[in-house]
């Protein structure tokens, strides 16, 4: 219906008036699916919370209020592209044809991206971070993965290192790659280290093949009696399988 205002032209467009304009309803609380007594498209603001809510569906005795905006509640649930609801209990893993997972635990999360093709399935390429506290010399990882049987990888690591009082630190790049074939232990096919420091002493970093548990470690080696505070961010490809 076509709006008029006195004293102006019939003919004068002044925009349009809709028969059922949605409500704003100001409440102390959010809405359940039990309030039903609005129309579809009314607002709901709660005050309490701060918090805007919008009448999306009414079906019977149901109301479906949606939040508007951003949320900082904690995710429940999420569905999958291959249609499973996996709980959220610091791991959300998404399977199907994305390839895409990511896992949480203990505080950390991981990204996992494997769209490879039959052949090469499990394959993948990791995003991390890790943090460690030394108190002395002895040499401590900070990044340690396991070769299988017939899988390589290869790694590249930034770490940051910085004593305790912030008067000594250490930055280094790695990059590392080891292989292990079939009956065969973790080797170390050549590793490529950039180390600056700037202590009275000689933190280090090195890289270590761990035949005892089959792994590739990259180690920091601190200073006698000095606290080191270290984090490292680092990726790895590998490739597990042969086609």
């Amino acid at each position: 219906m076509a709006r008029t205002v006195s004293g102006k032209s019939p003919l004068s467009y002044v925009g349009i008036k809709e028969k059922q304009p949605p409500e704003n309803y100001f409440i102390d609380r959010a809405p359940t699916t039990s309030d039903t007594s609005f129309d579809e498209g009314d607002i709901w603001i709660d005050r309490t919370n701060e918090k805007a809510y919008i009448l999306v569906k009414k079906v019977g005795a149901v109301a479906t209020w949606s939040q508007i905006g951003t949320s900082t509640e904690e995710l429940s649930s999420l569905t999958c592209d291959s249609g499973i609801a996996t709980p959220v209990a610091n791991t959300i893993t998404c399977t199907g044809n994305n390839g895409l997972q990511t896992l949480g635990a203990a505080g950390s999360l991981t990204y996992l991206f494997s769209p490879v093709t039959a052949g090469y399935t499990g394959s993948q390429r990791e995003y991390r971070q890790s943090a460690i506290q030394t108190t002395d010399a002895t040499p401590t990882d900070i990044v340690s993965v396991s070769l299988a049987e017939g899988e390589m990888i290869s790694i590249e690591a930034r770490i940051n290192a910085y004593k305790s009082d912030f008067t000594e630190s250490l930055v280094a790049r790695v990059f590392t790659g080891a292989r292990r074939g079939t009956g065969g232990n973790v080797v170390i096919i050549n590793s490529n280290l950039d180390i600056f420091e700037d202590s009275a002493g000689a933190p280090t970093v090195t890289v270590n093949a761990d035949v005892g548990n089959q792994k590739i470690d990259i180690r920091f080696v601190g200073e006698a009696a000095k606290e080191y505070n270290v984090v490292c961010s680092y990726e790895y490809h590998k490739t597990l399988t042969n086609a």
